[in-house]
């Protein structure tokens, strides 16, 4: 097991019981019950991607429109520097694919299953809703809607049977008849948007991510207001306590709650900077090394969170490069296999002397720490 796998299984888990997707009957199927209704845990290169490796960074992909099964809208369409007509998306769980299409049809998961937990646990009913309720118009139309959109985003990958993407787990939108049946009531108080702290998960610019917004709601929407009410409404549908609401909170709070982590001060030879090498005291490797400004934020995901402002370097290693060990590496240094992000120009990072700075890295986005801690650049009872 890898050290993404171990810690993430103690952070997701408890936040939504995440992930996995494989094809299957859609929910509204009059066949689809939940006494037929199984999926199957990822297998193949899904399962060795899943297992083995560390978060792929998101980036903006670009597809040929003729390459799409699907009709993209007009306004989706961009051009090419060599003026071939493309749809672009961001591969990452905040990203979504144009109105209408679902993100599989202009997107690959690959990136986003190494932004979640890798762990495989079957989508199971766990509230029993009548499912007479889906001859309610307006309810059934309200629930075909928010799913049409949670089918368009990067959630689909691991949340939407129908997407096809070998890997659906934890819940299923897709799930028979009352879909939001595979989720219990904290959950849907996680996702509704009532707690500001899935903000923390990154939020791309609507203009960047044809129209969808996830500012307001944990998945990206057009339409927020609409979302977050059916949400609500499901909780208050369910009469959900107090005490769900609660534990919703608790989760959220406790999953980030690494972000607001104190640093120390470095102390050599323990934690810091050491005969020009920064140390950490711990036998694991890093695969991002910042050099901080002392009062910035802490970095989280990517693409949006990873350099805060402050950031005065940052240091990636690469997917296929190993990651690096204490006291392998100078601040400035860009040995192979690794990729500096912060200046982006290339150019080495500028510490002044007498400025107090924070070091430090982590084995994977969003993970434990492997050095948080403060220096004063060139003062001799730092170095």
């Amino acid at each position: 097991m890898t050290i993404r796998q171990t810690v993430l299984i103690c952070q997701h888990l408890m936040i939504l019981g995440l992930l996995s997707c494989d094809e299957g009957k859609t929910a509204e199927s009059p066949e689809n019950t939940w006494e037929t209704y199984s999926i199957e845990p990822p297998s193949g290169d899904v399962l060795d991607l899943l297992n083995e490796s560390p978060l792929l960074y998101p980036i903006k992909e670009c597809r040929p429109v003729e390459s799409i099964d699907g009709n993209v809208p007009e306004d989706a369409v961009t051009l090419s520097d060599d003026g071939q007509e493309e749809v672009c998306v961001w591969e990452n769980t905040t990203g979504h694919a144009p109105e209408g299409l679902t993100f599989t049809q202009v997107a690959d998961c690959s990136k986003v299953f190494t932004q979640a937990p890798s762990w495989f646990v079957e989508p199971a009913q766990m509230f029993p809703s009548d499912a007479s309720i889906l001859e309610d118009e307006s309810y059934a139309s309200e629930s075909s809607w928010v799913r049409d959109e949670i089918r368009g985003s990067g959630c689909a990958c691991c949340h939407a049977s129908s997407v096809g993407s070998g890997h659906t787990s934890g819940f299923d939108v897709d799930a028979p008849q009352v879909w939001t049946d595979s989720f219990q009531n904290y959950q849907l108080a996680m996702i509704s948007g009532m707690y500001d702290e899935h903000r923390y998960f990154g939020i791309l610019d609507p203009e960047e991510n044809h129209g969808f917004s996830r500012d307001d709601t944990m998945f990206p929407t057009t339409d927020p207001e609409r979302m977050k009410s059916f949400f609500l409404s499901e909780l208050e549908r369910r009469n959900a306590r107090q005490a769900d609401f609660d534990e919703a909170e608790r989760v959220l709070k406790s999953f980030f709650s690494r972000l607001f982590e104190e640093p120390t001060e470095c102390v050599a030879p323990w934690t810091g900077i050491e005969n020009g090498k920064i140390i950490w005291n711990d036998e694991g490797a890093a695969r991002q090394i910042y050099v901080l400004q002392d009062d910035t934020e802490t970095p989280g995901f990517p693409p949006t969170e990873d350099t805060p402002d402050g950031t005065v370097w940052a240091l990636y290693v690469n997917p296929d490069a190993e990651p690096i060990a204490s006291g392998q590496i100078e601040v400035g240094e860009v040995p192979p296999g690794t990729t500096q992000r912060i200046p982006a120009d290339g150019s080495p990072p500028v510490l002044e002397d007498g400025v107090t700075y924070r070091l430090f890295a982590t084995p994977d986005f969003q993970l434990i720490r492997q050095i948080n801690c403060t220096f004063v650049h060139n003062n001799s009872t730092s170095q």
